[in-house]
């Protein structure tokens, strides 16, 4: 069934659902039925809310706290704040962290650079950011050379430790310090798997990347039975997938965000539909849905220009995926492309956390 079919079958339910409604509460015949719409989005103000010139890789919440992995070190926030705190690993690009918990993260980390995978390294913070050391593991195996880390994820639910490499997913029951490999191989060839993601409600794990044809790849693993299914080429390639992002009310959705455009499921992965796609090989890094209404969604993209600034185009979809709106900052000095973003509710309002390549962090209210 094509996307057009289900976005139909979509509005139809949401019309017998309603029309049952009322039936059932005894409202009578003869008026017109105006159904429940989401709230409108206000159009988006941006703000500059700091870090210019670096590159924000990835955004993580964690209690009141926001935290922002760049292409020059770690920095955090409590969340409603105005300024960036320096949390260490300056001179090291941090792809990704994970908070064990106040004081305990984990970081996965290459040289400072933003084109290129170099001198990976595994680090540990014991005291907040204060110190950071090497993270002695297994991680690799026997390879003697140091195997890439590219995001991490902790569950605190079980305390279990969760990571992907250049083709590998792995767990990690000890924090860490040694690893057991649920997918994959060491000393892989391929360009890493960016996107990983846990569904609690199905004990699954999203994750994919790009395999050594620059083709997307796409795996589901499923926690209890130690199954992996895969999906091959979602998206034209080249193509990659960087981000996979779950709604909050519906466990069977999965949004995958990557380059030329982004995937839906609303099925757990039977069938996909591109909400975005044909964009020229633009790229997604990560769709959000509102907080308060999932079947908003938002995203930025960025055109594969690594020197040259470009506009910050922010996309809001107010009908799960089937029609998008632009809405852009005008500012040719920017280096607009965003290469993370993150929703939070401040003051029970929608805020967005944009990174953006070279261009640091805007906050955008509505």
């Amino acid at each position: 069934m094509d996307s057009t079919l289900r976005s139909v079958g979509r509005r139809l339910i949401m019309v017998c659902a309603v029309l049952a409604l009322l039936h059932g509460c005894g409202s009578g015949g003869g008026g017109d039925i105006e159904l429940p719409l989401p709230p409108p989005v206000d159009a988006p103000r941006f703000a500059l809310d700091g870090l210019e010139g670096l590159v924000i890789i990835e955004i993580r919440e964690r209690g009141d706290r926001l935290f922002a992995a760049t292409h020059d070190g770690l920095y955090g926030k409590v969340n409603g704040d105005t300024v960036w705190v320096p949390l260490g690993l300056d001179g090291r690009r941090v792809e990704s962290v994970a908070i064990i918990d106040d004081m305990h993260w984990v970081a996965a980390t290459f040289d400072p650079i933003w084109n290129g995978n170099v001198n990976p390294r595994l680090m540990v913070t014991m005291n907040g950011g204060g110190n950071w050391s090497d993270l002695v593991s297994d991680w690799g195996a026997s390879n003697p050379d140091p195997e890439p880390t590219y995001k991490l994820l902790y569950d605190d639910a079980t305390g279990q430790l969760y990571a992907t490499g250049a083709n590998v997913l792995a767990r990690s029951d000890d924090r860490g310090t040694s690893w057991q490999l649920l997918h994959g191989q060491w000393e892989s060839a391929t360009t890493g798997l960016d996107a990983l993601q846990l569904n609690a409600g199905t004990n699954q794990l999203w994750f994919g990347g790009q395999n050594g044809i620059e083709e997307m790849v796409l795996f589901r693993h499923d926690i209890g039975s130690g199954n992996t299914d895969s999906w091959l080429r979602l998206l034209p390639s080249p193509a990659v997938a960087k981000s996979v992002t779950l709604d909050p009310t519906n466990i069977n959705r999965i949004i995958v965000s990557g380059e030329g455009g982004i995937l839906q499921s609303f099925d757990n992965g039977a069938s996909w539909e591109a909400p975005l796609g044909d964009v020229n090989h633009r790229f997604y890094f990560q769709t959000v849905p509102d907080p308060r209404n999932p079947a908003i969604l938002y995203t930025i993209g960025w055109d594969k220009n690594f020197d040259f600034p470009q506009p910050l185009i922010l996309e809001i979809s107010q009908d799960s995926g089937d029609t998008w709106k632009q809405h852009a900052l005008d500012d040719a000095d920017l280096f607009g492309g965003a290469w993370s973003l993150h929703a939070t509710l401040e003051n029970d309002q929608t805020v967005l956390y944009a990174g953006l390549f070279r261009g640091g962090i805007y906050r955008i209210t509505f």
